[in-house]
């Protein structure tokens, strides 16, 4: 008998600081209006400090009324890059990372794959992401 193959999709959202991969949330499918708003008001909010310089990409569910409130609560500074941005766009340069330990080590469930996050980014190499992109006094990426 053969064997069906199930593919669950999870979206993985997280912000990028100078020194490490911050506020990790991992929500089953694809990131819609109501999650992202959620991810900005109760994870990555509680995680960073106020006037902090937020950068998202051009997504249109980043561009919702209700996460830029939640950044405007928080009192932050917020900007979307221009679309079609890749070298401005620094969480994609460590998500490519990230895929790539996963396939490495193997990952085969959600633990190991949450795991694995905290496994990808050393101080260094994300104040090097900074700098590659020229980004100078940059406190948070997202």
């Amino acid at each position: 008998m053969p064997l069906l193959a199930v593919w669950v999709t999870q979206s993985l959202i997280a912000g990028l600081a100078h020194d490490a991969l911050i506020a990790p949330w991992v929500i089953k499918g694809t990131t819609c209006d109501p999650a992202f708003a959620a991810y900005i008001r109760e994870v990555l909010a509680p995680e960073i400090e106020p006037v902090t310089a937020v950068i998202l990409d051009n997504l249109a569910t980043y561009r919702n009324k209700e996460a830029a409130q939640a950044l405007r609560d928080h009192v932050c500074w917020f900007l979307y890059l221009p679309p079609y941005s890749p070298d401005l766009n620094l969480i994609k340069q460590a998500y490519s990372k990230l895929k790539a330990h996963l396939r490495r080590i193997g990952a085969g469930n959600f633990t190991e794959g949450f795991n694995a996050i905290g496994e990808i980014c050393d101080p260094t190499e994300c104040w090097n992401y900074f700098k590659a992109a020229g980004y100078a006094e940059v406190v948070r990426f997202v």
